[in-house]
Protein backbone atom coordinates (compact mmCIF):
# COMPACT_ATOMS: atom_id res chain seq x y z
CA UNK A 1 0.00 0.00 0.00
CA UNK A 2 1.45 3.41 -0.93
CA UNK A 3 2.22 5.78 1.92
CA UNK A 4 0.20 8.98 1.76
CA UNK A 5 1.35 12.31 3.05
CA UNK A 6 -0.52 14.02 5.87
CA UNK A 7 -1.65 16.71 3.43
CA UNK A 8 -3.04 14.10 1.01
CA UNK A 9 -4.98 12.42 3.81
CA UNK A 10 -6.39 15.76 5.02
CA UNK A 11 -7.43 16.76 1.50
CA UNK A 12 -9.16 13.39 0.96
CA UNK A 13 -11.02 13.57 4.29
CA UNK A 14 -12.09 17.16 3.65
CA UNK A 15 -13.31 16.22 0.16
CA UNK A 16 -15.45 13.44 1.66
CA UNK A 17 -16.98 15.84 4.20
CA UNK A 18 -17.78 18.44 1.58
CA UNK A 19 -19.25 15.87 -0.81
CA UNK A 20 -21.59 14.54 1.86
CA UNK A 21 -22.41 17.73 3.76
CA UNK A 22 -25.52 19.81 3.11
CA UNK A 23 -25.21 23.44 2.08
CA UNK A 24 -26.01 25.87 4.88
CA UNK A 25 -26.79 29.58 4.93
CA UNK A 26 -23.15 30.21 5.80
CA UNK A 27 -21.87 27.89 3.04
CA UNK A 28 -20.93 24.25 2.86
CA UNK A 29 -20.27 22.75 6.27
CA UNK A 30 -17.99 19.75 6.76
CA UNK A 31 -20.50 18.07 9.08
CA UNK A 32 -23.93 16.75 8.23
CA UNK A 33 -26.28 18.08 10.94
CA UNK A 34 -29.32 16.22 9.63
CA UNK A 35 -28.39 12.71 10.74
CA UNK A 36 -27.18 11.35 14.08
CA UNK A 37 -25.17 8.80 12.06
CA UNK A 38 -23.02 11.58 10.54
CA UNK A 39 -20.42 13.97 11.91
CA UNK A 40 -21.89 16.73 14.05
CA UNK A 41 -21.24 19.21 16.85
CA UNK A 42 -23.55 19.35 19.87
CA UNK A 43 -22.61 22.66 21.44
CA UNK A 44 -24.79 22.42 24.56
CA UNK A 45 -23.48 18.94 25.38
CA UNK A 46 -19.89 19.83 24.46
CA UNK A 47 -19.61 16.79 22.19
CA UNK A 48 -18.18 16.50 18.70
CA UNK A 49 -19.20 13.34 16.86
CA UNK A 50 -16.79 12.48 14.09
CA UNK A 51 -15.20 10.01 11.79
CA UNK A 52 -12.63 7.49 13.01
CA UNK A 53 -10.60 8.57 9.96
CA UNK A 54 -9.40 11.65 11.87
CA UNK A 55 -10.33 10.61 15.42
CA UNK A 56 -8.17 7.47 15.46
CA UNK A 57 -6.89 6.09 12.12
CA UNK A 58 -5.01 9.26 11.08
CA UNK A 59 -5.17 11.09 14.43
CA UNK A 60 -1.51 12.18 14.36
CA UNK A 61 -2.00 13.73 10.89
CA UNK A 62 -4.64 16.01 12.42
CA UNK A 63 -2.53 17.11 15.39
CA UNK A 64 -2.70 14.09 17.70
CA UNK A 65 -5.19 15.44 20.25
CA UNK A 66 -8.91 16.21 20.40
CA UNK A 67 -8.10 19.93 20.71
CA UNK A 68 -5.85 19.85 17.62
CA UNK A 69 -8.50 17.98 15.64
CA UNK A 70 -11.05 20.59 16.74
CA UNK A 71 -8.82 23.44 15.55
CA UNK A 72 -8.35 21.70 12.21
CA UNK A 73 -12.12 21.23 11.77
CA UNK A 74 -12.90 24.77 12.94
CA UNK A 75 -10.95 26.21 10.01
CA UNK A 76 -13.53 24.70 7.63
CA UNK A 77 -16.60 25.44 9.72
CA UNK A 78 -18.76 28.57 9.35
CA UNK A 79 -18.62 31.23 12.08
CA UNK A 80 -20.88 30.41 15.00
CA UNK A 81 -21.13 28.46 18.23
CA UNK A 82 -19.99 25.21 16.64
CA UNK A 83 -16.80 26.82 15.33
CA UNK A 84 -16.17 28.46 18.71
CA UNK A 85 -16.47 25.10 20.48
CA UNK A 86 -14.17 23.39 17.97
CA UNK A 87 -11.60 26.17 18.30
CA UNK A 88 -11.70 26.07 22.10
CA UNK A 89 -10.73 22.40 22.37
CA UNK A 90 -13.15 22.08 25.31
CA UNK A 91 -15.26 19.20 24.00
CA UNK A 92 -15.41 15.42 24.04
CA UNK A 93 -14.65 13.76 20.68
CA UNK A 94 -16.82 10.70 20.04
CA UNK A 95 -16.23 8.43 17.05
CA UNK A 96 -19.05 7.51 14.68
CA UNK A 97 -18.99 4.43 12.51
CA UNK A 98 -17.31 5.15 9.20
CA UNK A 99 -19.21 4.32 6.01
CA UNK A 100 -16.53 2.63 3.90
CA UNK A 101 -18.87 2.62 0.86
CA UNK A 102 -18.00 6.31 0.50
CA UNK A 103 -14.66 5.12 -0.88
CA UNK A 104 -16.16 2.75 -3.43
CA UNK A 105 -15.89 3.34 -7.17
CA UNK A 106 -19.61 2.62 -7.52
CA UNK A 107 -20.44 5.32 -4.98
CA UNK A 108 -18.12 7.76 -6.77
CA UNK A 109 -19.94 7.11 -10.06
CA UNK A 110 -23.34 7.66 -8.40
CA UNK A 111 -22.19 10.95 -6.83
CA UNK A 112 -20.72 12.12 -10.15
CA UNK A 113 -23.93 11.24 -12.01
CA UNK A 114 -26.07 13.01 -9.41
CA UNK A 115 -23.90 16.11 -9.65
CA UNK A 116 -24.44 16.28 -13.42
CA UNK A 117 -28.25 16.27 -13.12
CA UNK A 118 -29.97 19.66 -13.32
Amino acid sequence: MPVRSSRAVKVRVLALWLAAAPATAAGAAPFDHASPEKNRVEVEAGIVYGSPIYASHYRDDFGGSDAAIGRFLAAYYPDGLERQLLSSGRFKLVENRYDWTLNSQEQARKLAAAAKRP
